[in-house]
C-alpha cells in the first residue's frame, strides 16, 4: 500500500524540512502490516542519490509525526555529505570492513547530528528513538560471550571486535532515563575488558559528537585504522 506523506505525516513542524527535500527529491513513503511487530526499526529509508529518490518504509501506523520527521533528518545529512553504508562500504579502505555492522552504526552517529534540530521543531525526545525503541539486553548478553571467549583467547578476531563496537554503539546510544544504569554498566564492562580499545573507541566517538563535521568516512576511516593498530600492538606483546 502506497501513501502520499502530505497525507498524514507533513505538518507544520517539518514542512519547511520536508519542502526542502522534495525539491530536490521523489519522497515515496510504503506502509507494510509487517509480522515482525516487535518494536524493532518500525521506520527506516533509503536514498537512491543517483535517481534523486527516497523511500521511507514503517512497519507500524503511529499518530506522531516525529518518526517521519527522523527519518527526514537522516536524509538531510545524506544531502548535506554524510555518507550513506553503501558508499561507506565501497570507499573504506579495509580489506575485512564487510564483518562490521557498519549499517548499525552509521546509523547511530548520524543521531547526534541532528538530535538538537529535531528537538528544536517542538518534538519530544521520546518521539526521535523510532529506529531504536527495543530493549536490546539480549543482544548485548550475546556480544559479551563472543567478547569474552575471543578475547580471553586473545585472539582479537574482527567478529570479536565488532561485538565489541556493537556493545558500544547499543549503550552509548541507548543511555536514555529509562535503561541509563543498565548501559552504563555495559561501557564499564568494556572499559574493564580492553581499556586501551574502548578508550581508542570512546574517544573517536566524543571528538565526532561535539563536532560539527559531517565526514564518516574519515570518522570511521580513522577509527578502523586506530583499532587495527591496537589489535596488532596487542597481538606483539603476547
Amino acid at each position: 500500500m502506497c501513501e502520499n506523506p502530505r497525507d498524514r505525516y507533513v505538518v507544520d513542524k517539518n514542512k519547511r524540512l520536508y519542502d526542502r527535500l522534495e525539491s530536490k527529491y521523489y519522497i515515496q513513503l510504503y506502509f507494510f502490516d509487517s509480522p515482525y511487530d516487535d518494536g524493532f526499526s518500525p521506520w527506516q529509508c533509503t536514498i537512491d542519490k543517483e535517481k534523486k529518490v527516497v523511500t521511507v518504509r514503517y512497519f507500524k501506523k503511529v499518530e506522531t509525526t516525529g518518526y517521519f520527521t527522523h527519518e527526514l533528518f537522516h536524509v538531510d545529512l545524506v544531502d548535506n555529505g554524510f555518507y550513506t553504508t553503501d558508499e561507506l562500504l565501497l570507499k573504506l579502505p579495509f580489506k575485512n570492513i564487510d564483518k562490521y555492522s557498519i549499517n548499525d552504526f552509521n546509523n547511530v552517529i548520524a543521531h547526534p547530528k541532528f538530535y538538537d534540530d529535531f528537538i528544536n521543531l517542538n518534538y519530544q525526545p521520546s518521539e526521535f528513538f523510532c529506529d531504536f525503541n527495543k530493549d536490546f539486553s539480549k543482544i548485548i548478553a550475546e556480544n559479551v560471550l563472543k567478547v569474552e571467549e575471543a578475547f580471553n583467547s586473545k585472539t582479537y578476531s574482527d567478529e570479536s571486535i565488532n561485538s565489541f563496537l556493537i556493545i558500544f554503539f547499543i549503550a552509548i546510544f541507548g543511555k536514555n532515563d529509562k535503561y541509563q544504569k543498565k548501559y552504563s554498566d555495559d561501557l564499564s564492562y568494556l572499559n574493564i575488558r580492553a581499556p586501551k580499545l574502548f578508550s581508542i573507541i570512546e574517544t573517536h566517538w566524543t571528538a565526532w559528537k561535539n563536532s560539527k563535521m559531517l565526514d564518516n568516512l574519515d570518522f570511521f576511516t580513522h577509527l578502523f585504522t586506530d583499532i587495527n593498530s591496537w589489535r596488532l600492538t596487542e597481538i606483539k606483546e603476547q
